[in-house]
């Protein structure tokens, strides 16, 4: 089986195809996506959806998203498919589509080819009215509004086609909506698989604004139904009627009265929304104050202690400055101590040196006189002395 996801640009075509790209989707439906546009804009370039080419049949047991086409295209396109298929085509009011077309092209949209990068600054070198006429031209050229126009009664022509409308699928009913999709396909859509796919997929949830709260510079810009009352005056929509016939009211979109009155109780809905934000956002910012407050005292009463510490401290390293030139002091006597005893050492090792010496003469001296006296010389020596001595002492 094929599902063919056929639509025009400005239709959230990138965000139904992640939708259908989402593996816990892709679980329950049993279908692979098909980028077919990636591979026709790389082969061929930008082209009308009107001219699209075809040569080949699309994988079985796939989701083609998006592919952008008017009716005659997508018969040319199923004709090739070898299994059973299925195609819906997101319609969106006109009005809305021209609106976001301008100011993404004159802002967001990536410039990957050049005819986007030219057609910004020629939007960018006009004012708003007249870049907004440019821009109804310009769609016209691209066969836009009749690319719509072809598809208007397909569903009736083929049970197997379903027309379904952006703003449905982007609305706070947009589970039902994708359910009630998945089960004319034949797929058993699990509700809570579905909420919980769509919750992450919300506008406030990819974005972090809330709906009418715009930012041109983003792809997401404002998310809103009717923005065009706030941009398209008479004239821009008499030339719109010119080039698009009425395409708004054949589609069932609503007149600028009934949107007035929707978007004025809407913007009136999201001022209180954003009123009681704003008052939530003041009692947190009063808690947060609060906090601050606190904190700062816990600061200043850090702060003095870590004075009372830095004090000590230096009284600390004023005693260790002290202790230090003491002990510098006391490395120097010890020094000249040490130097003073090696001295000493080397003194006492010398007459130790001395002495030995000393004893070793006395000894051989010793040893001298005993062998003198032991020889004749010496006896004689002795007796000789022994009779000066005895008569000295008869004269006596």
């Amino acid at each position: 089986m094929n599902i063919f996801h056929c639509c025009t640009h400005k239709t959230a075509s990138q965000w139904v195809r992640a939708i259908f790209s989402d593996s816990r989707v892709q679980e329950f439906s049993g279908l692979q996506p098909y980028f077919y546009e990636d591979e026709l804009l790389l082969k061929y370039g930008v082209q009308k959806p009107t001219e699209k080419v075809f040569n080949e049949p699309f994988p079985d047991n796939t989701v083609i998203t998006p592919l952008y086409v008017d009716y005659e295209s997508f018969c040319r396109a199923r004709a090739m498919a070898h299994s059973p298929s299925f195609a819906f085509f997101v319609t969106r009011d006109p009005r809305d589509m021209l609106v976001s077309w301008y100011f993404s092209m004159k802002y967001s949209h990536q410039a990957i080819v050049d005819d986007v990068s030219l057609i910004r600054e020629l939007l960018n070198s006009k004012p708003e009215k007249e870049g907004l006429k440019q821009s109804i031209r310009l769609l016209d050229s691209f066969d836009l509004f009749e690319s719509i126009r072809s598809w208007i009664n397909a569903s009736s022509k083929d049970k197997n086609i379903v027309l379904i409308k952006y703003e449905d699928l982007t609305s706070k009913n947009n589970v039902k909506v994708f359910m009630d999709l998945f089960r004319g396909f034949g797929i058993d859509a699990p509700e809570n698989t579905l909420r919980e796919v769509l919750e992450e997929y919300r506008f406030e949830s990819l974005t972090g604004r809330k709906k009418g709260i715009q930012d041109l510079q983003a792809h997401l810009r404002k998310g809103i139904e009717g923005d065009w009352i706030n941009f398209l005056d008479d004239e821009i929509l008499e030339e719109l009627q010119n080039v698009a016939g009425g395409l708004p009211e054949k589609l069932g979109y609503k007149s600028r009265d009934e949107l007035t009155w929707q978007n004025l109780c809407f913007y009136q809905r999201l001022s209180s929304e954003v009123y009681s934000d704003l008052c939530a956002a003041k009692t947190r910012i009063s808690s947060i104050e609060g906090e601050l407050s606190s904190s700062k005292q816990e600061l200043s009463s850090t702060k003095q202690e870590l004075s009372l510490r830095n004090s000590c401290l230096a009284e600390i390293s004023q005693e260790l400055s002290h202790t230090q030139e003491k002990l510098a002091t006391a490395k120097s006597v010890i020094k000249r101590k040490s130097s003073a005893v090696k001295r000493l050492k080397a003194r006492v090792s010398e007459q130790e040196r001395q002495l030995c010496e000393t004893v070793q003469n006395l000894r051989i001296l010793e040893n001298r006189i005993k062998q003198m006296e032991s020889s004749k010389f010496w006896k004689i020596k002795r007796f000789l002395s022994s009779l000066t001595t005895k008569r000295c002492g008869m004269y006596l």
